[in-house]
């Protein structure tokens, strides 16, 4: 698993309703670590928000950033079932997939469900974007 995900902040997150107690942060940018272009990475989220709004899944936008904001992804809320945001990272090759369950969050990489804490996810929210 890329260490780099260990190290991600939060943009923009302030969902309308607040936080579910439990959700997965979703992207379908850049597949496998593969930096495609933003036209490609832009229709592959669009599909990935089309999915989560058709299964009722869908609870807000978020930013997936590196601590010194030189790269973002733009990501989506899911409140579904850890099993469903699996599914979900497997279907578009990512390598794994943010779980959050009362402020604790997990990175777990998709292909083989392995799950490791990466300490408070609201510690990791910022407004700052420079």
């Amino acid at each position: 698993m890329n260490e780099k995900y260990f190290d991600t902040v939060f943009l923009d997150a302030a969902p309308s309703n607040g936080f579910p107690e439990s959700f997965a942060i979703l992207t379908a940018f850049n597949p496998m670590d593969r930096i495609l272009n933003q036209d490609e990475n832009t229709k592959r989220n669009q599909h990935l928000l089309e999915i989560l709004k058709l299964q009722g899944h869908y609870g807000g936008t978020i930013i997936g950033s590196s601590p010194d904001f030189t790269h973002q992804e733009p990501s989506l809320i899911a409140e579904a079932p850890k099993v469903k945001g699996l599914e979900l990272g497997l279907k578009f090759d990512q390598r794994a997939i943010f779980w959050i369950s009362k402020d604790i969050l997990e990175i777990i990489e998709c292909a083989t469900r392995i799950a490791r804490r990466a300490g408070s996810f609201r510690k990791r929210i910022t407004k700052n974007q420079r």
